[in-house]
C-alpha cells in the first residue's frame, strides 16, 4: 500500500491518465462508499476530482477527512447545479480521459482499467460506457440497467432511447475541447450531450457490469420525469435533423421510448410515411457513422420493431 501511495503521489504532481469527476451536493449518506470504490480501483493512474456544489450537510467534512494525494477537492462558492458543476470539472480535469462518477454509486474495482484499455485500443472512440446494475438504498441488487446486449448499433439506438448510463461514462477530453462540447443546463443534460457527441466521435458500451447505480424513487429525474422526457424527445429530434438535414416529422417522437415512459396515449400514423422517413434516416446514419454491412443490417432489421411500435398505436 505504501508503494501504491508513492506512485499516486507522483501521479498527482504530473499528468494523470484519468480524471474521475465526481460532483457532490448533499451526498453525505453514500459519499464515503463512492469515494472508496474509486480509491480501490486496480488502475491507479488517476486523480479524483471532487467538486462540492455548495453542500449544506456533512459532505465537505467527509471529503476533507481524506488524506490521499489522488483526491483533488474543489468547492463551488455557491450552488451551480449539476451541468455547470460538471462543466467546471471538465475545464479543471488534467487527465486524458474523464470518468464520470456520482457520489452515491459504486464503481467495481476493474472499471477504470477496463475502460482505459478500451479507449487506448480504440482512438476514434470518444465515449465508452459500461453496463451497470441498479441497487437500492441498502445496496441490494435490483435489476440490470441493460437487460440484454443487442447487435443494433449504439448510434442507432441513441436516436430512440438513452442506451448510455451517465455515471458509467468515460470521455476523451480532447473530443470535448476540440468540438466545444459541454453539458447544457437543461433536463436530461447527459442524453443531450450524447446526441451531440455521437456526431463527432465513436461511442461504445462495454457489456460488463462495472458499476452499481443507486436507484432513488425520489430522485430529481423521477420527481420531474415529464420535463426530462420532453427534453429527451427534443434532443432526439435534434439528432435526427442533424443526420437528415430535413424537417423531422411529427411522428418521430412516437418512435422513441419517451412518450410511453410519460404515459401518453399512443396515436396511429401513416405507416408508409414512417417507413419512407426511416429509410432516409437509415441511409444518412450509415453514411455518417460509417457502418459496416453487418451493423447496417441490424439497424435495418430494427426498423421493423420501430414500425411495429407505430402500427400498435
Amino acid at each position: 500500500m505504501i508503494r501504491q501511495y508513492q506512485e499516486a503521489a507522483w501521479i498527482r504532481s504530473e499528468k494523470p491518465k484519468v480524471t474521475v469527476l465526481m460532483p457532490v451536493y448533499n451526498g453525505e449518506k453514500y459519499l464515503e462508499e463512492a469515494v472508496n470504490s474509486i480509491l480501490n480501483q486496480t488502475f491507479i493512474d488517476f486523480e479524483l476530482l471532487i467538486v462540492d456544489d455548495g453542500s449544506t450537510d456533512g459532505s465537505a467534512a467527509i471529503i476533507q477527512a481524506y488524506d490521499d494525494p489522488r483526491i483533488r477537492p474543489v468547492r463551488n462558492e455557491k450552488n451551480l447545479n449539476l451541468a455547470a458543476t460538471l462543466n467546471r470539472g471538465i475545464a479543471m480535469a488534467r487527465g486524458e480521459y474523464i470518468a464520470r462518477m456520482d457520489c452515491d454509486d459504486l464503481s467495481l474495482p476493474e472499471r477504470l482499467r477496463r475502460q482505459v484499455s478500451f479507449m487506448d485500443e480504440n482512438p476514434a472512440c470518444g465515449l465508452c460506457a459500461t453496463n451497470a446494475v441498479a441497487v437500492n438504498t441498502a445496496g441490494e441488487i435490483l435489476f440490470p440497467l441493460f437487460a440484454e446486449e443487442t447487435a443494433v448499433p449504439l448510434e442507432w439506438a441513441l436516436i430512440w432511447e438513452n442506451p448510455i448510463a451517465h455515471p458509467t461514462v468515460m470521455l476523451r477530453k480532447n473530443v470535448l475541447l476540440d468540438f466545444a462540447l459541454k453539458y447544457n443546463e437543461i433536463p436530461s443534460e447527459d442524453y443531450d450531450l450524447w446526441c451531440r457527441l455521437v456526431l463527432r466521435a465513436k461511442i461504445s458500451r462495454l457489456p460488463e457490469v462495472l458499476l452499481h447505480y443507486r436507484y432513488h424513487p425520489d430522485s430529481s429525474f423521477n420527481i420531474e420525469k415529464k420535463r426530462h422526457l420532453l427534453q429527451a424527445v427534443a434532443s432526439s429530434r435534434d439528432l435526427a435533423y442533424a443526420l437528415t438535414r430535413r424537417e423531422v416529422p411529427a411522428f418521430h417522437g412516437a418512435l422513441t421510448v419517451f412518450p410511453k415512459a410519460m404515459g401518453e396515449p399512443s396515436k396511429v400514423y401513416d405507416s408508409g410515411a414512417v417507413e419512407e422517413w426511416l429509410e432516409l434516416l437509415l441511409a444518412k446514419s450509415r453514411e455518417t457513422f460509417a457502418w459496416d454491412g453487418l451493423s447496417y443490417r441490424y439497424a435495418k432489421e430494427d426498423c421493423r420493431r420501430l414500425l411495429a411500435r407505430i402500427a400498435a398505436g
